[in-house]
Formats: C-alpha cells, structure tokens, sequence
C-alpha cells in the first residue's frame, strides 16, 4: 500500500485520489472475498496493489526531483515525511490488533503473529511472507500483517531512489529518463523469467517489484501535454487506461503470471490516466467526484485496517456469510475515516506535532510494540492456555521428490505419496526412515493425491487447481518410475474427491461446499458418478503402473476428518476456566460419531479394498482414533496430547502414532521377503 504524499511543492490533483480509491476498493473486495458462482467476484483485485506502486512512484519521484533541482532536499526531511504519513497508522492499527492475538490465538499462532509485527515495523515484512506459505494459499488470509509486504517493497524502494535521482540528476532530466527507464526494462525482465522460475520470491521480492515504481518515475521526468493547446490529442486516453485497470480487475487471477508482461496491462493504465488527465475526459471527472475522492483520502488508512480485521473475523470461523463480511465492511470504512482525521492527518502535520516530539513518541512506541512482538515470538505467552495446547503442531515441510539418505546401514526406501494429509506426517516418516536404514523422499501436493492422467478444477469455469494440474502428476509419476523399487505408502483425503464434498460432521461442524473436482484431461464427465468412477478406474491404475515399476504399495485408508478445529474448540471450552482445564478435557473431549465416518468413507473403502495383489498392503488409520478409546466415537485427543492441528490435519503427535502403523506395515513386508 503507497502513500502519496500531500508536499506543497506538488499541485493537488484530485483524480490521482480518486484512481487511489479504485486501487483499494479493489484490494479489499478481492479479500472480502464476495463469491459469485463459485468464484471470487474481483479475482485481479490484488493488482491495486501495482496500481499504487505506480502512484507512490510518479509522486515520491516528482517531490524528489523538485527539490534537487530546487538544492532544497534534505534525507532528514525525507524520511520524516515519510514515518509520519506511514509510521502513526501502522502502529495504532498493530496495538489495536493485540488484544484480538492475544484472546483468538493459540501460542504457534501468536508466534507467527508476533513474527509479522516485528517484520511490519520494520518494514521487512516481504522478506518474512517470502519464506512462509503463497500469498494465494488458504492459510495465509489468517496472517493479520500479510498486507505489509507492500509497505516493505515501498520503504526498500525509498532507501536507495534518493540517491539514485542525486546521481543521475547531474545531467538532463532526458538522461535521467533514459537510466531510468533500463532499470525498469531489467527489472521487468527479471520479474518475467523469476515469475516463471519462482513466483513466490518474485511476488514479494524488490527486484521484481522496482519496475513498477520505476514507471511512476519515469513519468515523474515527462512533462504533460497542454490540454488548452492541444485539446484533442488523446483526450480518452484515461477511460483505456481505466479500462485497461478494470480489465485487469475481472480478469488476472491467482493463475496469472505476476508480477510479468501481462503485469503491464493495469501498469500502462494507471500512466495513461496520471499523465493524459484531462476535464474532457468523462473517467477524469468521474474520478474527480466527492465520493471518490474521499476515499482515496481514507485508502491507506482502509487499506492497513481491512486486513486485520478480515484475518481475525476468518479466524474465528466468521468470515463465510455475506451479512457478516458486509458489517466488517463497514467497520473498516469507520476506522478509516476516524483514523483519517484524529489520528492520520495531525501526525502528518509539522505544526500539530514538532519533529522531536515525533521521533520520541515513535521510538518509545515501537519499542514497546517490538518489545511485546519479541517476548511473544518466543513462546507465543503460553501460559494463557493449557499446558497440552502448547505443544508444536505442524512440522517442518518436507521437500518434494528429493532423496534423504541415510546416515545408518541401508536397509531399503521408503516414498510418501499423497496430498496434504500425507504431508502432515512426512518429517515424522522422515525422521524415522532415516534413523532406521531407510532412504526417504516425499510426493505430496496439498489437495492432489497421485492420480495418473486427471486434474483438479473448479466446477464452474474449469479453472485449474494450483498444485493438481497434469504437469505436476506426471513429475510425481515419472520420479515414482525412476526411481529404484522402494515401499511406496499411497495416501490422501480420498473421501473429499470421491463424494465431491467437504466434511460434515451432523454435530454442527460442516466445512462447506466442495468448489472443484477431479476430471479427466478434456473435461467430458459431466455427473458425479461419471466422475467416481473415472477416479476409481486412475486409482487401480496408479497402484498398477507403481506396482509394475517393482515398488511395494501400501494402502493408506482414509484419516477421519473431524469438522471442527480442534485446538480452537478445546481452547473455547477452557479459556475462561484455565485452573479446571483438565477437568473439562477429560469431561468434555472433542469427538465425532464413528457411524458419520463410516458412511463418509464408505465409497473410498469399497475402492481401496477392490485393489488386490501381492505387492499391495494396507493401514487403517482409523482404528488408531475410532471405537477404541470411545465407543462408537473418533477421539481427536487426549489429555496429554492433540491428535490433530485443526479439522483434518494431524498433530505432531497424531503423526507419530500413525507412523508407528507404517512402520508395522514395512516390518511385514520385510518379513515376507525374508
């Protein structure tokens, strides 16, 4: 998010506020997330993003140039002008956002919650969110500060335009233009071949990100045209640039290469109507009008409140209705207009508040919030919860299709084959495998299982799943059919594809309507029995073709699915009775009917069971949780440990206890063999 600055070297220019408010109403409706026919209504939203980087650039670059030129800049007076329309906002909305942390999160959460303050502070956030999961990934709208990324390319940025434009300003401004303009030609170059080769380090790195800054700049160096001598000359340039913008809007999505070439479509907009604004132009005056206006005046202030709230709202399991994401909607827009004016433009202001009084006040406030980030990056404050919610729940990734070898004598290997659920319990595989003579890899893509020749798509549109497209099927079987015979253990949440819907536990939890599904490569099932059928059929012939290759498959059965997240709603019940929490554990565990279990997976045992042979084994991680420790019930712990880390993912824990069954599974084929 970009701050354009209000310095009085600049003439106002009330359409730039006004493309400011398209920039940020589109940046929140596409994280308000409005679901038309199972898609996101503003799927290119998040290019408002860029839109505000070509802004920030035009304006920061034209005050730069001006005062060089004017031998009046001073790197103090800089960055001061800079803190004071970031800084106040940011922290406010960050102190703001702790009580929520500390009341909503569970202390793996505050950590990472913490994590993101200090990152934001110091403006490192995309450095941070660069190492953690995709922008796109369902976890990451629960990352309170994930929007500060932008905030970190912008303050990156402005370390170093200073002293590029005193450089480069000691000749003509056409030489100015000319540097310029090759380094936004490199760095568009290299976001182009990154997006392709890395899209995460190209979405959040500034190398990638320069150029679009660079084109702000560069038009900071053109003078405009003179509308009353010249009216007719692209007098509707800015309706193609707005345009251009909106198509962005409608038609980028997370598939779309970015930041790239096709990112040029909404760059080039935003400069058309920066540098063509004309009064005959009918989007000029539109952007001109009052309500435009003045929420371009609110947008950063909307832009640092929208995304806290919508993480925390998701977080509590209260972000799915419209009624609700409309209300918060208009709680943002409050903040922002309130910050706006109580908060935003007396910081702002040399006379409301001198520079000393600035920098101490700024000081000693991101010391106490770094302060309280660091002590709560270091055990999240566990002791607001019970001590069994405190152990750690998601293990480390395991990389994909890469062998990790041995350190004892070598025994055989071992490959894990699966989607997310698989994933959930790889270190803990790993860990074992290589303790005990065994090499490891790991084929597990979140929401894809191993299914020869299908894919994963919407059902509306057909749009392709990010991680389930042929490509990545195909590179999971050739490296299964390359490598050397090896126990392939074969998993996955086969419940979810078989019957084309999320989970629902008829005691209250029901993780909602099921958006895709699996097809063949042309898209020509058209019902659901179809379609059973076509994955049964790729099923038998997965485990045919791996068979065939010389490999060991072993089975691994449904993990029953629990509706609820389990830490959450164990913390629910004990947050206001810390002292008896294990009383109300034990008295009041988190289960889900073995019956509901039974029904759901009834179709994925009928499958799983049909598929006979020698080399073909099985695991039944049911028997670990369902009918045992409860009759007729699946446990999701006990009152020493979480079984699961959410609704249908296993703990650490869960992971151990299911890996010991794996292990019995790979003693019984050695023992055949012997």
């Amino acid at each position: 998010m970009i701050i354009v600055s209000d310095h009085p070297i600049l003439s106002y220019r009330p359409e730039i506020d006004g493309i400011r408010a398209v920039a940020v109403l589109s940046v929140v409706f596409y994280h308000l997330k409005i679901i038309v026919d199972g898609r996101n209504l503003i799927p290119g939203g998040f290019i408002g993003v860029d839109v505000f980087f070509v802004i920030s650039g035009f304006l920061i670059s034209s005050i730069l140039i001006k005062e060089i030129e004017r031998n009046s800049f001073s790197y103090k007076s800089f960055y001061e002008r800079r803190l004071r329309r970031i800084l106040p906002i940011l922290l406010l909305v960050m102190s703001c956002s702790v009580p929520f942390a500390w009341y909503l999160l569970l202390p793996v959460d505050f950590i990472d919650f913490s994590k993101q303050l200090i990152s934001g502070i110091f403006f490192s956030s995309n450095f941070y969110f660069w190492l953690e999961d995709p922008y796109w990934a369902a976890d990451s709208s629960l990352k309170p500060f994930l929007h500060t990324w932008s905030l970190g390319v912008e303050e990156q940025f402005y370390i170093f335009m200073p002293m590029l434009l005193l450089l480069l300003l000691r000749g003509s401004k056409a030489r100015l233009l000319s540097w310029l303009t090759a380094l936004l030609m490199v760095s568009l170059a290299f976001a182009h071949w990154l997006s392709v080769v890395d899209p995460q380090q190209s979405f959040y790195l500034i190398p990638t990100r320069a150029w679009e800054l660079l084109a702000g700049a560069c038009l900071a160096c053109v003078p405009r045209i003179s509308w009353q001598s010249n009216p007719k000359s692209a007098i509707y340039l800015p309706s193609v640039g707005m345009l251009l913008i909106l198509l962005s809007v409608f038609t980028f999505n997370e598939k779309t290469l970015h930041p790239s070439l096709y990112t040029l479509v909404p760059i080039i907009g935003t400069m058309l109507i920066i540098h063509f604004a004309n009064d005959a132009d009918f989007t000029i005056k539109f952007l001109k009008s009052r309500v435009l206006v003045g929420i371009g005046l609110i947008s950063y202030g909307l832009y640092v409140w929208h995304f806290p709230a919508f993480a925390f709202a998701a977080i509590t399991g209260d972000f799915n209705n419209l009624s609700t994401k409309i209300t918060l909607l208009m709680l943002v827009v409050f903040l922002a207009v309130l910050s706006y004016f109580y908060f935003e433009k007396p910081f702002r202001s040399n006379k409301s508040l001198k520079s000393n009084v600035f920098f101490v006040l700024m000081f000693f406030w991101v010391v106490i919030i770094s302060t309280l980030a660091y002590v709560g990056s270091l055990d999240g404050f566990k002791f607001r919860v019970p001590e069994f919610l405190n152990q750690p729940s998601k293990p480390p990734k395991v990389e994909n299709h890469s062998w990790f070898y041995t350190s004892a004598e070598q025994k055989g290997r071992v490959i894990l084959v699966g989607d997310s659920h698989t994933n959930a319990i790889a270190n803990t595989f790993l860990n074992w495998a290589n303790s005990n003579g065994y090499d490891f890899a790991n084929s597990g893509y979140p929401g894809c299982m191993l299914l020869i020749d299908t894919v994963r798509v919407r059902k509306k549109g057909f749009q392709s799943h990010r991680h389930c497209t042929y490509e990545n099927q195909s590179k999971r079987l050739d490296f299964l059919l390359n490598a050397k015979p090896s126990i392939v253990f074969l998993g996955g949440r086969l419940p979810l594809i078989l019957e084309e819907n999320r989970f629902d536990n008829k005691e209250g939890a029901y993780e909602g309507e099921m958006k895709d599904f699996i097809q063949n490569l042309d898209h020509s099932l058209h019902t659901k029995m179809q379609r059973q059928d076509f994955v049964a059929e790729q099923y038998r012939k997965t485990v045919q073709v791996l068979v065939d290759a010389g490999h060991q498959v072993v089975l691994i059965y449904p993990i029953p699915e629990v509706g609820w997240h389990v830490p959450k709603v164990i913390l629910d019940r004990v947050r206001g009775d810390l002292a008896n929490a294990d009383k109300i554990v034990k008295s009041d565990p988190v289960t889900t009917s073995y019956d509901v279990f039974i029904d759901r997976t009834k179709s994925s045992y009928e499958l799983l069971d049909s598929i006979q042979g020698a080399r073909v084994h099985r695991v039944f991680p049911a028997a670990l949780f369902c009918d045992s420790a409860i009759p007729d019930r699946c446990v999701t712990h006990n009152r020493e440990h979480l079984f699961y880390r959410d609704d249908d993912h296993l703990s650490i824990k869960g992971a151990e206890l299911l890996v010991e069954e794996l292990v019995r599974a790979i003693a019984t084929i050695e023992s055949a063999r012997s």
